[in-house]
């Protein structure tokens, strides 16, 4: 179980970094966060 966390961590903050970047893509945002 541990191993499985540990390899779907990266996958997760990965998916999460690109829904943001999509969000501020399309709210159209200067925000560099």
């Amino acid at each position: 179980r541990f191993f499985a966390l540990h390899f779907i961590l990266p996958f997760t903050m990965i998916a999460l970094a690109g829904v943001h970047l999509t969000f501020l893509h399309e709210t159209g945002s200067n925000n560099p966060l």
